[in-house]
């Protein structure tokens, strides 16, 4: 079976060049890496080396287009445990040689009508709704197989989808390996544009394959049982007035005779040189839409089917799920020139899923509902003709106790971007970040950051260092220094090479977050488009 797969692989690439001669675009991405030791004590992410190739087809022939998505991977020098019969947990589902599909679509684009067979990204609303998407911060590329359907005819648009939901079944990070859920998801939204405003909404029904309960040793699971049934309206007037705009979408969960509701909204004055935003939640008893994965394929736990806003920062580490949580955030951009704007942004919300805090004296530590101050602001400023740009930002996220009034979570946090043009064609960046985080129960603190910097020449190469730093007990080492090349030999050709260590620990994009291992190694990548 390995050795038809890789033939297999072999056939497609070898068959490359004649599909470019019937007018398809092809992308070849060849990686190869090295996994060292990490430093974490776990023998069985080390000393291994992997290869993998991804070859993306897409056509396109009048109304008509159709793609397709093959990935295969080889391992070497894998880690085994003491049983190769037996293998720990730790080996669960992963290194295996595999090659498969893991895209196909084809489609047809008319004037008022689209029409999709195959993969495809999914978001209804901003999020509360079905949201099947790529976030590769966190390594996660969920898409549905099914057939979608578009409308956009006058004053109405459409969206109809139904499928299974098929995810990308190797984490890169680990090499672990998970099966599609093959849950069934349909839904659709729609839209009617009534002079400035649009209103309409969503409803998506999602069966689980597998029991979102544990079921019992020696009972047979039954599958498709556990179906939720998800809805909301959605208000959207971008251009309200002259100078506000609106958006507000609602969200119901029916799961299993249990009933979730929450909101979501933003308003934006535009008053030029300035701009407000407005944005708020109000979230009930939300439940994360997700299948249940076993304890041996934890790296797929940010596979979620749903994205609720957290109105704060995109990479801000969030702790709890969006459920139980209302409040809100006001920023203002100010453009002083039209090369200087500077923001403040300030945000309180509260948190009723709790934290733990100090009791009564002799007394253990209590959970309470809790509230999160999240002030930040920053100024963005440009020069040499906007071939230089700078960005600095910085603010301080703290939760406060209910009770006790301690302050149970401590963010503070500085980030930066600096580009400066040393002819028109070479530049030197530095990009980086500090965080002091700080705990209550258990009593916590430690610090930790990234620091990268890189020359560009020409568009064409870019060299660059990096180095991770950390207090945190539970990582191995304090710091991690790393170096980057990055070379395009022609417009259609890049080949970027990466040597050294980073460090790892909880990693968040949009509030879907996951821990990530530290790494230490070697990684090669290098892409072709014919």
């Amino acid at each position: 079976m390995r050795a038809a797969r890789l033939l297999a692989a072999a056939a497609v690439l070898l068959a490359a060049p004649a599909a470019r001669a019937q007018d398809v675009q092809v992308t070849s991405t060849t990686g190869l890496g090295w996994h060292a030791d990490n430093g974490d004590r776990n023998p069985y992410d080390d000393g291994y080396g992997y290869g993998r190739q991804r070859l993306d087809l897409t056509a396109t022939r009048g109304a008509w287009s159709a793609g397709l998505r093959l990935d295969a991977v080889a391992f070497a020098d894998e880690p085994i445990g003491p049983d190769p019969m037996q293998p720990p947990p730790a080996l669960t589902s992963r290194y295996q040689d595999d090659v498969q599909v893991e895209r196909a679509s084809a489609g047809w684009v008319g004037q008022s009508l689209e029409v999709w067979a195959g993969d495809s990204y999914v978001a209804f609303g901003r999020g509360l709704g079905l949201s099947l998407r790529k976030l590769d911060g966190v390594g996660v590329d969920t898409a549905l197989r099914g057939a979608k359907l578009l409308v956009h005819r006058g004053a109405v648009e459409a969206t109809v989808a139904a499928g299974y939901v098929n995810i990308a079944n190797l984490d890169d990070a680990s090499g672990r390996h998970a099966d599609d859920p093959y849950d069934l998801a349909v839904g659709g939204q729609t839209q009617v544009r009534i002079g400035r405003v649009g209103v309409g909404g969503h409803a998506e029904a999602i069966a689980f394959r597998d029991p979102l309960a544990i079921v019992p040793p020696g009972e047979a699971p039954a599958h498709y049982d556990d179906r939720w049934l998800l809805y909301g309206p959605v208000l959207d007037a971008p251009r309200l007035t002259e100078h506000v705009g609106v958006y507000l979408e609602g969200i119901g969960q029916e799961r299993q005779g249990e009933r979730g509701f929450g909101a979501y909204g933003t308003v934006t004055v535009l008053a030029d040189p300035v701009t407000v935003l407005v944005e708020g939640k109000a979230y009930g008893d939300l439940a994360r839409v997700q299948p249940r994965w076993d304890i041996t394929a934890r790296e797929f736990s940010a596979v979620q089917y749903t994205a609720p806003p957290t109105v704060e920062r995109i990479l801000e580490p969030i702790e709890h799920d969006q459920r139980d949580v209302y409040g809100g955030r006001v920023r203002t951009d100010v453009r002083l020139s039209p090369s200087l704007v500077v923001y403040a942004n300030d945000g309180v919300f509260r948190d009723h899923v709790g934290y733990l805090t100090r009791g009564d004296a002799m007394a253990p530590p209590i959970k309470v509902p809790g509230t999160i101050h999240d002030p930040y602001a920053g100024v963005e400023t440009r020069w040499n003709d906007d071939l230089s740009h700078a960005s600095i930002s910085g603010g301080w996220r703290v939760v406060v106790a209910d009770r006790s009034g301690d302050f149970v979570r401590g963010n503070l946090h500085a980030e930066l971007d600096v580009v400066q043009a040393l002819t028109r064609t070479v530049s030197v960046q530095l990009h980086g970040n500090h965080l002091e985080r700080s705990k209550q129960q258990p009593d916590l603190s430690w610090r930790e950051g990234s620091l990268q910097l890189g020359l560009h020449l020409a568009g064409r190469l870019s060299i660059g260092g990096g180095w991770d730093y950390t207090t945190d007990k539970l990582e191995p080492h304090r710091n991690y220094f790393s170096g980057t090349v990055d070379y395009k030999p022609t417009d259609r050709a890049s080949i970027q090479l990466f040597a050294g260590a980073q460090r790892g620990g909880l990693k968040c994009v949009s509030g879907v977050c996951r821990l990530f291992p530290p790494f230490e190694g070697a990684t090669l990548q290098v892409t072709w488009r014919y």
